[in-house]
């Protein structure tokens, strides 16, 4: 199999694109992207990050799941009572 990035020659399994260096570096940027658009929704939501206990989190997590929210809607739901 030829990379379809760099064209070099590799051995991979049936649906391989890309050899193991190009796909590192695909890695790498991908994870890039993400962060700039995990502060980007971040700070356009006014989301930041706070401290809490495990416990805490799993179930503000299975109340999020329940109502089909994300866990800053369930804390705010809260907050509000």
């Amino acid at each position: 199999m030829f990379c379809v990035k760099c064209g070099k020659e590799f051995v991979g399994g049936k649906n391989s694109r890309y050899c193991e260096e190009c796909k590192a570096e695909k890695r790498k940027e991908n994870s890039a992207k993400m962060n700039v658009y995990v502060q980007e929704r971040n700070k356009r939501l006014g989301l930041t990050n706070i401290s809490i206990y495990k416990e805490d989190r799993d179930l503000l997590k299975s109340l999020g799941a329940e109502k089909g929210v994300s866990i800053a809607e369930i804390v705010k739901e809260l907050l509000r009572k």
